[in-house]
């Protein structure tokens, strides 16, 4: 080999002849996988950072866009247009909920409230709801919603319903500003010419009183016009409409006893098809306090129909007028003697309960210990003074009386929900296709 002045021995660079002067042994395990974890480390930290680094740059970006958050909403409102702000509740859209079917993007106007209800587009935070703001900006009403800019937010995404109250008239039409975006869209329920109801047929048919001094009643429906009308909420069957007892010299004077207002729920605003008519079960009257005389069970359905819809009755007067024997509401079904029918075994003792429903008492059932039943056509029932039920056949001879253990044939089947002595608690009921047998 060749020695060189340069540093270079033969054609060898120095630094590879240096190499000649290293030791050679195998290398320490621990020391490798120590350095291989380090870097391994040092690789993973710099790669979620990255990562974090593009999530929150990217999230910004889309929750600008998508949210709006990089926007003044409230610039979008011209400040010479913009009257004072009307009041928004937000909630949760949630079943039960007179706005279920609704669907999203959309309106109702509720003309018994005066309100409008908006049911979101988009989706939020169920720990953290958007707030909302409205105005009726020249001429038109303008409803904002703006997300939770709330750090500790839930991921559990919601729809939520934008309420406006103190709305004077109903709009056509309801500009949205949500998401970062401006929409137009319609309000379900809206209506430019007559109160809605005054179009439809409506009665209200009263039961027998009851021995605790109440009414039952149903509301007869009946659309014979030919156009489509739309009930926006829940309104038909008292269900939400103020409810009382007036003088019938008064039919306009103020609800006495009023009744409870109820939350239902239904399908939403329900269009009314040219030719539709039901019987829907209606409220409860309560007429123990009041003083002999004539008076008027109504429904009052505000801005939806000009006059309440009301039926006559009289509390008798004291003494000799007070009957010993109040006829009770029974519910029936189609079955009448010689039609055909089902052979599942129906027992239990004859009894009433504290609304003066008739039921079968059979505790030794369990799920069926308390049995709400619906009789064949015509039966009628009784209560005395003393609480005790008598059942009678179509002819109107009693079949049998409270205490006795009756045994029947007829079938089970769900609840049918209109009938004001079938309580929503008994999710089934039996229906009696028999004679009465009374078991010794």
């Amino acid at each position: 080999m060749t020695d060189h002045a340069d540093g270079e021995t033969g054609d060898r660079p120095a630094v590879i002849a240096e190499l000649d002067d290293v030791r050679i042994a195998p290398p320490p395990l621990r020391a490798v996988i120590d350095a291989g974890q380090s870097v391994r480390h040092r690789r993973t930290i710099l790669a979620r950072i990255a990562a974090m680094s593009v999530l929150l740059v990217g999230g910004g970006l889309v929750a600008a866009e998508v949210l709006g958050a990089d926007r003044d909403i409230d610039s979008l409102i011209p400040a010479e247009q913009a009257t004072d702000p009307l009041s928004v509740a937000v909630s949760q859209h949630a079943v039960p909920s007179s706005l279920v079917g609704v669907p999203q993007g959309l309106a109702t106007w509720d003309p018994a409230a005066r309100a409008l209800t908006y049911v979101s587009e988009g989706v939020y935070s169920s720990s953290c709801l958007p707030t909302g703001t409205a105005h009726d900006s020249d001429g038109s009403l303008v409803l904002v919603l703006t997300a939770s800019d709330e750090d500790m937010c839930t991921r559990v995404g919601r729809i939520v319903d934008a309420t406006i109250a103190g709305v004077t008239d109903a709009p056509t039409e309801l500009s949205v500003i949500e998401n970062g975006r401006t929409r137009t869209v319609p309000v379900r329920g809206a209506t430019t010419g007559d109160r809605p109801f005054d179009a439809l047929d409506m009665a209200l048919v009263l039961g027998d009183p009851r021995p605790d001094g109440t009414i039952p009643s149903r509301l007869r429906v009946e659309n014979d016009t030919g156009e489509t009308v739309t009930d926006p909420g829940c309104h038909l069957g008292a269900f939400s409409a103020p409810t009382g007892v007036v003088a019938q010299d008064d039919p306009d004077g103020a609800l006495r006893n009023p009744g409870p207002i109820y939350l239902a729920y239904c399908a939403g605003p329900t269009d009314l098809e040219p030719g539709y008519a039901a019987t829907l079960p209606g409220p409860t009257y309560r007429t123990a306090d009041l003083a002999p005389g004539g008076y008027l069970a109504v429904v009052d359905y505000g801005d939806l129909r000009t006059s309440r819809v009301g039926a006559p009755f009289e509390v008798p007067g004291g003494g000799g007028d007070t009957p010993d024997v109040f006829r009770v509401d029974l519910p029936t079904n189609h079955w009448r003697v010689g039609d055909r029918g089902d052979l599942a075994l129906i027992s239990g003792v004859l009894a009433v309960d504290d609304r003066g429903c008739v039921y079968l008492d059979a505790p030794e059932l369990r799920a069926r210990a308390r049995t709400y039943v619906l009789w064949p056509d015509d039966y009628t029932a009784t209560v005395d003074i003393d609480g005790e039920p008598t059942l009678y056949d179509p002819t109107g001879t009693p079949v049998a009386r409270g205490g006795d253990r009756l045994s029947l044939g007829g079938g089970y089947g769900p609840n049918p929900g209109s009938e004001p002595c079938l309580p929503d608690s008994a999710t089934e009921v039996a229906s009696v296709q028999s004679g009465v047998t009374i078991v010794e």
